[in-house]
């Protein structure tokens, strides 16, 4: 995208001193910004991954970025992001800070879509809505919860460490991103259910590989755990096996992991085919790094009845 799509304001970007920076209270009458290249693909990102932090945007966008913290302070700043209130109560680290999209933000989003230089980085983000007419503003009766953030950021940190990792090695990965999640609803025995994630890895012969994202931070019961991976064979039979469909677990520590796989180790075996359904993956959040994403594409993924890691692709 070119630099001709910025939108004219009057000043460049302008360090903004330390001692009086306040990390929740906007300065009545902030200086006019020039928003660049950079701050429209933050800006994308934060609204694809619904809540990012630092050391997101850093791995997304390649190494160590000094101006990157000033950037989403700005923005910050301006309106085009927020800080969701729930961090408030913490002692948040400037680097852990929290970022989603504020209404600014999603209103600069939808004007881009009518760019022609912007079309490509926006093609595939929740088309059928209007991003600026969605509701973005907390209100004190209506807050987001750390639970909810601290899951979506899970979420994030696998999907911007398989996106990083995708840029350098050219694979040919699909995920349309948090907001379009809603078209990826399954229905079994009018049972609807849907996956933390979903995303497609495509090969040369244009083949694409299916994967169901389970985030599981240990707080659901193991009982509604197997109800859902026993919906999730049930989905895969009812469409004659499908090639290529895989169900991947990430939990935040090794002992539950194993006890997800134990539960598991049923599922798809019976009185012919001894071993468990091979579409079920597991592993833990330890396992990879934002600093270093290629961990991804290790072999870090466990079958429900078998010790020997596999790898992604």
């Amino acid at each position: 995208m070119n630099d001709s799509i910025a939108i004219a304001v009057q000043t460049p970007l302008i360090q903004t001193s330390r001692k009086t920076w306040n990390l929740w209270e906007r300065i009545p009458h902030p200086r006019a910004y020039r928003l660049q290249t950079r701050d429209f693909e933050i800006l994308e990102a934060v609204f694809r991954h619904r809540f990012l932090t630092l050391s997101h945007l850093t791995t997304l966008f390649g190494g160590k970025e000094g101006r990157l913290p000033l950037r989403c302070r700005i923005l910050w700043r301006e309106g085009y992001l927020e800080r969701p209130k729930a961090l408030r109560p913490n002692k948040v680290l400037t680097d852990k800070m929290v970022y989603a999209l504020g209404k600014k933000g999603a209103q600069k989003l939808q004007e881009l879509r009518h760019t022609p230089d912007a079309k490509e980085m926006l093609s595939d983000l929740a088309s059928d809505i209007d991003i600026g007419e969605l509701d973005w503003n907390e209100t004190p009766k209506k807050q987001i919860g750390w639970p909810y953030i601290d899951h979506q950021l899970g979420i994030a940190t696998f999907m911007v460490c398989l996106q990083s990792v995708a840029q350098q090695r050219g694979i040919d990965l699909r995920w349309s991103g948090h907001f379009n999640r809603r078209q990826d609803r399954m229905v079994v025995n009018n049972v609807p259910f849907l996956p933390d994630a979903r995303f497609a890895i495509v090969d040369r012969n244009g083949e694409a590989a299916h994967h169901y994202l389970e985030f599981d931070r240990g707080n659901v019961s193991l009982q509604r755990m197997r109800e859902r991976y026993e919906r999730y064979f049930q989905y895969w039979t009812s469409h004659r096996g499908a090639k290529h469909f895989r169900v991947l677990t990430v939990t935040t520590d090794p002992a539950y992991m194993n006890s997800l796989r134990r539960i598991a180790q049923s599922i798809g075996s019976n009185s012919q085919y001894r071993s468990a359904w091979k579409g079920l993956w597991f592993t833990h959040a330890n396992t990879y790094d934002l600093r270093y994403p290629e961990q991804i594409l290790n072999p870090i993924w466990y079958y429900a009845d078998n010790d020997t890691p596999v790898s992604l692709i």
